[in-house]
């Protein structure tokens, strides 16, 4: 298992020529987000058949940290101190512990500042045109779309600051272009029909450039001197869909809909590391490797038929009960971001993951009670998950991976929402829910690292080990949640309007590791909101001030083990790594301004 130091080890004797550097710190308050969007809307309708709309939309977003929100959540020791770095890992403090880039290897760096900040900048434009025909029985909708995104960074890549740090810049760009057409009868009769179809057309063009804190290339260009690897990728995707339903009023109050769509799918896609530091190419393998495996192409195809079928009955204005069968495709692709790993003997493997696939049934009750003042929804759901994607660093080769495995999760909700006329403007509003979601077959998964034989952790090979995690939980799949609000909405004046909000929401506790490892455990817990806002009875303005999670309370939605951190898989002698844990926003107050015109 290599890390960040043991890539360094290898380079001893001068073979990287090493140079010290000075990292300082990164930016305290974070994410420090700015923001400017737009959206242009233009309508013209020549006839009352016919509606032409027009969208164009533009965002751009900033942050001072694209990993601002990872925080020391758990210490693989147990003694409350990191193995890398010496700090305290707190489970319910907001710290993170990162250096910026040091602005020697930041002047030339590719997309990074010349001052070494950390940052994240996302750009994205979109347009849009919708067009409605609306024949007698008959409307016929065309939507066009185009949209592309720009997404570049610097972080620091360990995700906490240490003596070995590594840092990496990023630019990515993905563009597309969409055309659908349909259309839907509307017949008084008992059978209609929808149809339609797409075609889209995507590309993403992938760059990524890594630095090793003590690693430099003198003899290489200014902008490479201090890269240790860098990836150049581009996936090239295109999208063909047919799809079609028919709903029959079998009688007045019950109706049956059934609907198939048909997806072809290719995506061709290129990877290689055009640069390696000459002390670096034992790890990450350069394009011009003797081997031949330097360059990976990828043409994959993909088919897939997804039907579904509802049956509703409706017995009156009030009450809806349904059953459903449904199917759901989310496509199969290729890691842009991956590493092709000199350690690796099939990097296409490594690089491609498969389609996932997924099938059940849902069942509910949708009600409207107390003369239309009490909204009562109940619903059941079971479903499972034929391939599901989750990635994995393989660190034994080196390489990222997307495994399959099959998962079922099954669960009820129910939700209400009352508005009493008796008290005008008030509102009270909840939901509770149970889940429970398992892995059915993952029989070889991937150890958490630092996982013991006597923890379930089997060697399968003399440098891989594996685990079976049949009937073990997803991540981040608490069994209960829930939430609870009141909204109360009042005049002031024959002119203005007060309301005011309270909402709770609680989860109960999960594993926020996709590999079952016990460290990675969240808590239950609950957050608050609260808000009161101001304006013109018919909204023309509206001053709020907003509050969330104002407890402050720290809860993680995924995590990571610390580089460099854990060490003795699979074996009696395993030391589990750091938990990272992508963190949530801690309390928030802020005051919106809203003016329509």
């Amino acid at each position: 298992t290599y890390t960040t130091l043991d890539i360094q080890n290898l380079l001893a004797g001068g073979a990287g020529n090493p140079i010290g550097h000075l990292a300082t710190p990164a930016a305290s308050r974070a994410p420090g987000e700015d923001e400017i969007l737009g959206r242009v809307t233009l309508k013209y309708e020549p006839t009352d058949r016919l509606t032409m709309t027009l969208k164009a939309s533009y965002d751009r977003n900033s942050v001072n940290n694209s990993s601002w929100n990872y925080v020391a959540f758990r210490c693989g020791l147990g003694s409350g101190i990191s193995q890398l770095s010496g700090y305290a890992c707190d489970n319910d403090k907001f710290v993170t512990h990162q250096n910026n880039m040091p602005a020697d290897i930041a002047a030339n760096f590719p997309y990074a500042k010349k001052d070494g900040q950390l940052y994240n900048r996302y750009e994205s434009y979109a347009i849009n045109g919708n067009v409605n025909y609306e024949l007698d029985n008959i409307t016929i909708s065309s939507v066009t779309n185009f949209n592309r995104n720009n997404n570049r960074w610097t972080c620091a890549c360990d995700f906490q600051s240490s003596n070995n740090a590594t840092w990496a810049t990023e630019n990515s760009t993905w563009r597309s272009f969409s055309q659908e057409v349909r259309a839907l009868t509307s017949f008084d009769a008992p059978i209609n029909l929808m149809v339609g179809a797409l075609y889209q057309k995507t590309r993403r063009n992938f760059g990524q450039w890594v630095a090793f804190a003590g690693l430099r290339n003198s003899a290489a260009s200014p902008e490479n001197q201090f890269v240790a690897t860098s990836k150049t990728s581009f996936t090239k995707g295109e999208t063909t869909a047919l799809f079609g339903q028919v709903t029959w009023k079998i009688v007045p109050t019950v109706e049956l809909a059934g609907g198939v769509r048909y997806t072809h799918e290719t995506k061709d896609s290129f990877f290689t590391q055009p640069y390696n530091n000459p002390g670096v190419t034992g790890i990450f393998r350069d394009q011009n490797d003797p081997d031949g495996l330097g360059v990976v192409n990828a043409n994959q195809t993909f088919n897939n038929w997804s039907p579904e079928v509802t049956l509703t009955w409706k017995p009156s204005r009030e009450l809806l009960v349904y059953g459903a069968f449904k199917t759901a495709y989310k496509s199969g692709g290729f890691s842009n971001g991956g590493i092709n790993s000199k350690f690796s003997t099939n990097p296409l493997a490594d690089l491609t993951f498969d389609p996932e696939r997924a099938r059940g049934f849902e069942a509910g009750i949708k009600s409207t009670l107390a003369d239309n003042q009490l909204r009562l929804n109940l619903t059941a759901f079971t479903y499972k998950y034929l391939d599901l994607q989750v990635d994995f660093f393989n660190s034994p080769i080196f390489a990222f991976q997307t495994l399959t495995a099959d998962a079922k999760t099954r669960g009820i909700e129910a939700e209400f929402e009352y508005a009493p006329r008796a008290v005008a403007g008030l509102n009270v509003h909840g939901s509770l829910n149970y889940t429970k979601a398992t892995y059915t077959k993952f029989p070889l998964a991937p150890c958490y690292a630092g996982q013991t034989p006597a923890q379930g952790c089997a060697a399968i090979s003399a440098i891989d080990s594996r685990q079976n995690l049949n009937g073990a939980p997803l991540s981040v799949a608490p069994r209960w949640t829930g939430n609870f609000g009141v909204a109360y909405d009042t005049d002031l004046s024959s002119t203005l309007k007060l309301g005011t909000n309270v909402d709770v929401r609680y989860s109960g506790s999960y594993l926020a590791s996709g590999f079952n490892n016990p460290l990675s455990r969240q808590s239950k817990y609950a957050t608050l909101d609260a808000g009161v806002r101001v304006g013109a009875w018919d909204d023309n303005w509206v001053i709020a001030l907003i509050g969330k999670n104002l407890t402050n309370r720290l809860y993680v939605s995924g995590v990571v083990d610390g580089p460099s951190t854990g060490s003795g898989t699979g074996t009696a002698a395993g030391i589990p790594a750091d938990q990272l844990g992508f963190a949530n926003l801690p309390r928030t107050v802020q005051i919106q301004l809203t003016k329509r015109f």
